[in-house]
């Protein structure tokens, strides 16, 4: 068996999509001989997922979800103190995630490049608080996102995993729900905390949903782990 050389990335993921989205990324950076160093934030069934797609690639968990202002700013402060710990240990070249604040800070404290994806331009806290520290930001062309640091592309970040080359649509899935090909629209929704329900000026989701109806399309409307 060949040996991977001394080149070493971290990646950072703490919610579900994001699995999906860089379980193909590990799985092409191992082929090329770099070692990656996962570390999870539990929230969920997340880890079992995690070791359900990636059942071969090892990783570590730091941190907690937490609901509340208070507890995500403490939990915050006492991650970034654990990542400073884990990666004082070990030897890493470039850190990757979907807006991890986290991988940000230590990052730059490590004086390593930091690349982060997203298209979530309305969580503003979070940005502002990458920003600074990212040395490359991965966005989809239609994201508003200037600078130098900008890198676009065209397409959506879920064709990461949704691309042919890596998903082929099994329709007997859709057997248990009476949905055929074409006639329905899935929408992810991550809880009731979204913005997505917070106000009138911020609530979208009610917009979207009608706009759908008005085309004869069912809805699988998917919150977390329910489908409603």
């Amino acid at each position: 068996m060949k040996e991977m050389d001394d080149t070493s990335v971290v990646i950072d993921i703490a919610h579900y999509p994001q699995v999906n989205f860089f379980k193909y990324v590990i799985t092409a950076l191992t082929r090329n001989d770099i070692n990656v160093h996962v570390i999870l934030q539990p929230r969920g069934n997340l880890v079992p997922i995690f070791e359900k797609e990636c059942p071969h690639v090892p990783y570590v968990s730091i941190g907690e979800h937490k609901k509340t202002i208070s507890g995500k700013i403490f939990d915050a402060v006492k991650r970034d103190i654990a990542f400073l710990r884990y990666l004082s240990k070990i030897k890493f070249d470039a850190g990757l995630s979907c807006g991890s604040v986290n991988l940000a800070h230590a990052a730059r404290l490590f004086r390593k490049p930091f690349i982060t994806f997203g298209d979530d331009i309305e969580y503003k806290l979070g940005y502002y608080l990458v920003h600074p520290f990212a040395t490359r930001e991965v966005r989809p062309k239609y994201v508003p996102a200037r600078g130098k640091k900008v890198l676009k592309y065209n397409g959506f970040k879920e064709l990461a995993y949704l691309h042919p080359n890596h998903f082929k649509p099994n329709e007997k899935a859709l057997e248990p729900y009476n949905l055929h090909p074409y006639e329905y629209v899935f929408i992810r929704e991550v809880s009731s905390w979204s913005l997505n329900y917070r106000g009138a000026e911020m609530g979208k989701l009610s917009k979207i949903l009608n706009y759908i109806k008005r085309k004869d399309l069912k809805i699988i409307l998917s919150i977390e782990e329910a489908i409603l």
